[in-house]
């Protein structure tokens, strides 16, 4: 206890040692000397960014749930992962599981679990979710009672060139995963999933959409309670844009935005978990659970907010370039489809929807026989089969790839219009 309370300590010290502060403006004599400094300056707060009213952490309410259970999270060494690992240990847990596939990763979240719980009660599995066996043996061994599955890939850029690696480690992965679940009687299921969802035109949003419908299907007559939560970007998680602004605000530019018609919603890493873990709560078997995230945020007029914090002027000191939406990306994000039918719950900022009406039947079957292709190595047919499944994808990505083509005609901004 007091090597906790110890730990405690230290990172509220270091915490407060590193207030940021807004940098002061630079004079424009200066630019050139100030854009070779830009190393020096502190990331704006999320908070400064986002203008609306933070969601408070309640650790009472998430201790309801999680103390004295057996928790296991997987991508324990992720952004959303090492943050619910966190948040679940300082809820108390009977024992906290931390599973990742990756080594360093792994080491680190479960280094800094420690100084929550004691190390008797964290125990780091490094595990990959495609050995089944490997799975049910660590279930088996140590029943959790509550599985939080962030454990997946998203990068969208990433999986448009490698797509049969999104179905291999996110649909074969959380099917592996949620099985296990369900042979070894583990009470609550929480699958983590994305707005990249909803009309999917990625294959990372193709994958994710699969594993919402797997969970779905599995939730059915099921003594698990499985529930999806989907919501939109955490800002601050790797790869993601305020975090790639920021870093090219650093080196002097030039900024790029994809299209300065693009919207996002955003998060922040604590906020998203701290709705997690009330999601969770709230799951009877089921549903898919969105969260409340304020209106989506214009990119361009983000990157333009983030250079003006930094003391310059976009397009002047600055360049901000646009550069045109990528395969897989879209305009605007959208958190249910047009079908869905999202009804407010108990907890504020999170909104059920319950059972659809039978999209996508046959989803494990399918599954299984997506997990047959990649075993014989048949990429193509894998694909081909994927879209099957979903024929609106093919469509989504025809919408997509009109968008790119318009970005791509417009004339880049001028300095002037930048600003």
């Amino acid at each position: 206890m007091q090597s906790a309370q110890a730990g405690q300590a230290t990172r509220k010290h270091i915490h407060n040692s590193l207030e940021l502060q807004r940098v002061p403006a630079i004079p424009r004599n200066s630019t050139h000397q100030a854009l070779r400094s830009t190393h020096n300056l502190h990331a704006p707060r999320i908070e400064d960014l986002l203008e609306r009213e933070q969601i408070h952490v309640d650790v009472q309410k998430t201790r309801k749930l999680i103390a004295g259970q057996i928790v296991l999270v997987t991508g324990a060494g992720g952004s959303i992962g090492s943050e619910l690992c966190r948040q679940v240990a300082r809820a108390k847990p009977r024992k906290l599981l931390l599973l990742d596939k990756s080594e360093n990763s792994l080491f680190y979240a479960h280094l800094e679990v420690c100084g929550y719980l004691e190390a008797a009660r964290a125990t780091p599995y490094l595990a990959d979710l495609l050995e089944g066996d490997r799975l049910r043996t660590i279930l088996r061994a140590e029943q959790p009672n509550i599985i939080f599955h962030a454990a997946a890939h998203k990068h969208v850029g990433i999986l448009e060139l490698h797509p049969h690696e999104a179905i291999r480690n996110n649909v074969i992965g959380t099917h592996n995963i949620a099985k296990a679940a369900l042979e070894y009687g583990t009470g609550r299921f929480v699958n983590i999933s994305t707005d990249k969802a909803v009309r999917p035109c990625s294959y990372m949003g193709l994958s994710k959409k699969f594993t919402e419908l797997c969970i779905q299907e599995l939730s059915r007559n099921s003594v698990t309670r499985f529930s999806n939560v989907r919501f939109g970007n955490v800002a601050g998680s790797t790869g993601s844009v305020l975090r790639l602004f920021w870093e090219q605000i650093q080196k002097g530019g030039p900024v790029r935005v994809t299209d300065p018609r693009a919207t996002r919603y955003f998060m922040s890493i604590p906020e998203a978990v701290h709705l997690i873990l009330r999601a969770a709560a709230l799951g009877k078997n089921g549903e898919t659970f969105v969260f409340d995230m304020g209106e989506p945020i214009n990119i361009y007029d983000l990157a333009k907010k983030m250079i003006r914090f930094a003391g310059f002027q976009p397009g002047r000191d600055l360049p901000v370039e646009i550069i045109g939406l990528r395969p897989g990306e879209k305009v605007e994000e959208e958190l249910w489809e047009s079908w869905e039918q999202p009804v407010t719950t108990e907890c504020k900022g999170i909104r059920a929807i319950h059972r659809p009406s039978g999209e996508t039947p046959g989803i494990l079957r399918h599954i299984r026989n997506m997990e047959r292709f990649l075993a014989q190595g048949d990429r193509e047919g894998l694909l081909e089969y994927a879209v099957e499944i979903l024929p609106d994808f093919k469509r989504n990505r025809e919408v997509d790839i009109a968008d790119q083509l318009r970005t791509a005609q417009d004339a880049p901004l001028s300095p002037a219009e930048a600003v």
